[in-house]
């Protein structure tokens, strides 16, 4: 190839062979803290999907840089002026990516970027849900991705949830947050002193943004809802005499039983032992 001549894609790797699938996964993978790493936002016809996990890099496209780090994900759509995509040598990211093509898969990456207002890559609120798909497509990619060209695999399935999740209405995977993933969270840990320092931290979300957008989906605090659901629990096991009202008061997360006694007995007018059924 002479100096004077434009660089191309080709000396990368051979194109990838066309498809009439709706999702369609050429190759994916993960870069773990490696310093120097770059590469280019995709190759060809097809579009890469990437999510930082942690650390930091820079996107370099014409005369823009973005910084990218954790909790950003990126799609880059084929364009001649693809992009580079490079680690912050003091701080290198570890990040999933894949690259994909396919109908649906491209109408949907198109639509996502129009919605995170055209730039490749983006703040992802949900991106901790993202990681999770993404190991799993990760684990199970094919050994010979060239071989059942002409039909579905359990990868390209994958792909397509990882496009849905990101493809969501905005009112849906705003934060993260919605009733349903509040509940869960608090169901779920009972057992657990409240901490929205904590909670925040879970969703990706400012203490302040965490406890408003609750208090909108819930109709109430978050502090009276967690609180309420471990009394509420405790009700329960306080109904079974073989457990003793200082276990009852570990399993919801007080570790005090007298400042857990107090504090049934405020919120719902009467004592624990009056809750037992002799």
């Amino acid at each position: 190839m002479a100096l004077h001549q434009p660089l191309e894609l080709s000396y990368v790797r051979e194109p990838s062979p066309p498809t009439l699938l709706p999702y369609r996964v050429r190759i994916c993978g993960r870069n773990a803290r490696i310093p120097w790493h770059s590469t280019l936002g995709t190759y060809y016809d097809d579009a890469m999907l990437t999510l930082i996990l942690a650390g930091k890099g820079f996107y370099r496209r014409g005369g823009s840089i973005t910084e990218v780090r954790e909790g950003w994900a990126g799609i880059v759509l084929p364009n001649p002026d693809t992009g580079l995509l490079m680690a912050d040598p003091d701080d290198p990211y570890d990040h999933f990516y894949c690259r994909f093509s396919g109908i649906l898969a491209m109408e949907a990456s198109r639509r996502i970027l129009e919605e995170c207002g055209g730039g490749p890559f983006f703040p992802e609120p949900r991106w901790r849900e993202l990681a999770e798909v993404f190991r799993q497509l990760v684990a199970c990619r094919p050994a010979d991705p060239s071989r059942l060209e002409d039909r579905l695999r359990p990868v390209d399935g994958m792909l397509a949830h990882l496009l849905a999740l990101l493809d969501a209405p905005e009112n849906i995977k705003e934060q993260g947050l919605s009733r349903y993933t509040l509940e869960c969270y608090m169901e779920e840990r009972l057992a657990e002193p409240v901490n929205l320092d904590r909670m925040a931290r879970y969703f990706s979300v400012s203490k302040s943004h965490l406890c408003r957008t609750g208090k909108r989906l819930l109709g109430e605090t978050l502090l009276a809802a967690w609180r309420r659901r471990k009394l509420v629990w405790a009700e329960l096991l306080l109904r079974d005499p073989a457990i003793s009202i200082r276990e009852v008061a570990a399993r919801t997360g007080y570790d005090d039983p007298l400042y857990f006694s107090k504090v049934f007995h405020r919120h719902l007018g009467r004592t624990p032992s009056a809750c037992r059924i002799h």
